[in-house]
């Protein structure tokens, strides 16, 4: 486990024993919408192919070298992942999500997590607007259908 910690939307990205973090967790980050649970992800082909990319450049075929580990049962299941396909999940969300995630790791590496928080809860309430607002849309056409 790294002895920082990455934290999104006031949510702890939990990192395994090899530092590969947690998407479950980056779901939880994202909003948690049910058209961005990682498993999506992971089923299209570009996201695969990032994979067999990363895969490429390993030496050797150790379970701590593998860009994505999945952990079945116990306190720590979950899919892991690399860095790299962080940044990859994190754009398949939305271009918001992304730039806090980018901005979210700088400030861990760099030192400065209070201006994260701040990025990663403006993404949040856009979220939820958008989100509030779909709504209001599907209830005002709902509400036509029957005048």
């Amino acid at each position: 486990m790294n002895a920082l910690s990455l934290t999104i939307s006031h949510t702890p990205i939990h990192q395994d024993s090899d530092g590969r973090f947690c998407l479950s967790d980056l779901h939880k980050a994202a909003g948690g919408h049910q058209k961005h649970r990682p498993k999506y992800w992971l089923a299209n082909q570009q996201a695969k192919d990032l994979i067999v990319e990363l895969t490429k450049g390993v030496n050797t075929p150790l379970e701590q070298n593998q860009p994505l580990k999945v952990f079945y049962g116990g306190n720590n299941r979950g899919t892991f992942v690399v860095k790299e396909l962080v940044y990859a999940y994190a754009m398949w969300i939305s271009p918001q999500f992304h730039i806090a995630v980018i901005r979210a790791y700088d400030a861990l590496v760099t030192g400065q997590v209070p201006r994260v928080a701040r990025q990663a809860n403006l993404f949040l309430e856009d979220e939820n607007l958008a989100l509030h607002q779909e709504n209001a849309e599907l209830k005002a056409e709902v509400l036509n259908l029957y005048r």
